[in-house]
């Protein structure tokens, strides 16, 4: 497991198509995460900006 941290303008083509999300690209990654963010911070009182810390996982799957 590998965690880090990065904001959102930061994020690899690479990272978004390792997600597995969506068509994999780093423009649909943006979309539907900042629309998730969004949602979070309206919940928590505060202002998303592009500039704010997001944690990054990555993991392998060694066991199925």
């Amino acid at each position: 497991m590998c965690i880090s941290w990065s904001n959102k303008t930061e994020i690899s083509a690479e990272f978004a198509a390792a997600e597995g999300e969506g068509d994999k690209t780093l423009a649909w990654w943006r979309e539907a995460h900042w629309a998730f963010f969004s949602t979070e911070c309206e919940e928590l009182d505060i202002e998303p900006t592009e500039d704010m810390l997001l944690v990054l996982e990555r993991f392998k799957v060694v066991y199925q």
